[in-house]
């Protein structure tokens, strides 16, 4: 990183913090939602099943990717019927997580493009693997985003119904 970019990364943080902390925060959740769904299925006590989740679920024992695969084997075998579209919701899940993975762990894109963009409400992210991508989110892509994790954190709540 040189001066330019970082006086460019001290401008640009904020817009950073902004986006991953939206994100994660709301990911967090579809997170504790599935650890309850999973440990509802096991026990309907309400101790053990906060046991199971501060024992195994909401520890680094199990990844995000982990819990979504028991979610699907649970609620394809025994809960199918609480969900209108479950293929899609598993799907989605993925998606969520992609989504989360890039703004936890993915540099800001502090270039001058990068720089430009953000004037322009689209910020960047960049991905080293094999090569150099940017991986970009507009305002509204980030409304959308947003959304779609408001939408599945109810579907996963509706569910612990």
């Amino acid at each position: 990183m040189n001066f330019e970019e970082d006086k460019r990364y001290n401008e640009m943080a904020p817009a950073a913090h902004r986006v991953r902390g939206i994100i994660i925060n709301e990911v967090v959740l579809i997170e504790r939602l599935m650890d309850r769904f999973i440990a509802n299925h096991f026990t309907a006590d309400d101790k053990k099943q906060m046991e199971l989740i501060e024992l195994i679920f909401a520890t680094k024992r199990i990844s995000f990717e982990s819990k979504r695969q028991i979610f699907k084997f649970l609620a394809e075998k025994y809960y199918s019927s609480k969900f209108t579209d479950l293929e899609k919701l598993v799907a989605r899940l993925k998606d969520i997580e992609d989504i989360r993975n890039i703004v936890a762990h993915y540099m800001l894109d502090t270039t001058e493009k990068g720089y430009e963009n953000l004037k322009n409400n689209i910020i960047g992210f960049v991905k080293f693997h094999n090569n150099t991508e940017i991986i970009t989110y507009s305002n509204d892509k980030v409304k959308e985003i947003f959304k779609m994790i408001r939408e599945h954190q109810k579907i996963l709540f509706d569910a612990l119904q």
